[in-house]
């Protein structure tokens, strides 16, 4: 006696079919990015850089409502150091 259901068998198979579909079409889409258009995706990623391209600010002299000067438009470094972070990393 041989109980089969053919039924769940042929479900089973399509299962299985739409499986292998699908990892045949990723293998094939695999291919073509990293073996075939290799060159052209190269080429995007190095000139995907960083570039450094100074924009000066668009503002003037800022004052205050008194007329006195608060932020000139000149480049301002500020610096500030103190003794408590000096010692401590000694």
């Amino acid at each position: 006696m041989n109980f089969r259901n053919f039924e769940a068998e042929e479900k089973l198979f399509a299962r299985r079919t739409l499986v292998v579909t699908c990892f045949i079409i990723l293998g094939v889409n695999l291919y073509r990015l990293q073996g075939r258009d290799h060159g052209y995706y190269q080429t995007r990623s190095n000139k995907n850089d960083i570039r450094m391209i100074p924009i000066a600010p668009p503002r003037g002299l800022i004052y205050e409502r008194n007329g006195i000067l608060l932020v000139p438009s000149g480049t301002t470094l500020c610096s500030r150091t103190t003794k408590w972070r000096i010692c401590r990393r000694c």
